[in-house]
C-alpha cells in the first residue's frame, strides 16, 4: 500500500472515531470539521473559552462536561496533523497566517524550537503553514510536547526545556482564545 493511501486510511479512521464519540456524547448533527473542532477544543488545557467561542452554549456545555471522552488522542492527532499527514484545503490556514497574534506565537515557538527547525528534514516540515497551526494548538494542550513532536516528526532534545518554558509563559499570558480558536477552525477545515 502506498504512503498516501496509508495516510488517507489513517485519517478516515481517526475522523470516524472522533465523529462516533461526538455523536455519542454531544449530538449527531455535526459535520466532520465540527467534530474535529470539538475534539481539538477538548484537548486544550482550558477548553471552556474556545468551546464557548465556537459553539452554542448547550453544545459547549455538553462538550466540556465530556471533554475527557471527546479529547483527541495521540493516534488521532498523528493521523490528522502528524508530520506525514496531508491537508486538503489550506485557505483557512493561509488566512490565520496573517494574524499578528498568530505570527507572534510562531516567533516564540521558533525561538523555543531553534535546534529542531534547523534540522534539514524538520525545517521542511516546519515550513508548512498547517504544521505551524497544529503546533500552536498543541502548545495549548496538556500533552504539548508529544503533539508538537508528532506534527514535526520529532523535537530535538535540546529544545524540550525551552518548549516547557514557552508553555509556562503561555499559561501566564493573557488568554489567546480567538487566535487558538481560529487555528482550531483552520485545522479542522484543512483535513475534514
Amino acid at each position: 500500500m502506498q504512503a498516501s493511501q496509508i495516510a488517507y486510511t489513517a485519517r478516515q479512521r481517526a475522523l470516524g472515531e472522533i465523529r462516533g464519540r461526538v455523536q455519542k456524547h454531544v449530538g449527531s448533527w455535526f459535520k466532520d470539521h465540527e467534530c474535529v473542532q470539538i475534539a481539538l477544543c477538548a484537548c486544550l488545557r482550558e477548553p471552556e473559552e474556545a468551546m464557548g467561542f465556537l459553539f452554542k452554549k448547550e453544545v459547549a456545555l455538553a462538550s466540556i462536561l465530556r471533554k475527557r471522552e471527546l479529547s483527541m488522542n495521540i493516534h488521532e492527532w498523528d493521523a490528522l496533523f502528524g508530520a506525514l499527514a496531508v491537508a486538503h484545503n489550506q485557505s483557512s490556514i493561509e488566512q490565520i497566517a496573517n494574524d499578528d497574534e498568530f505570527k507572534g506565537m510562531l516567533e516564540r515557538m521558533e525561538t523555543a524550537l531553534r535546534c529542531t527547525v534547523q534540522e534539514k528534514e524538520l525545517k521542511h516540515t516546519w515550513a508548512r503553514g498547517w504544521t505551524k497551526a497544529a503546533c500552536v494548538v498543541a502548545m495549548h494542550t496538556d500533552n504539548h510536547e508529544d503533539l508538537v513532536s508528532s506534527s514535526l516528526g520529532s523535537v530535538v532534545r535540546a529544545d524540550s526545556r525551552r518548549l516547557e518554558e514557552l508553555r509556562n509563559e503561555i499559561d501566564d499570558d493573557e488568554k489567546e482564545t480567538m487566535m487558538v480558536s481560529s487555528a482550531v477552525v483552520a485545522l479542522s477545515e484543512a483535513i475534514a
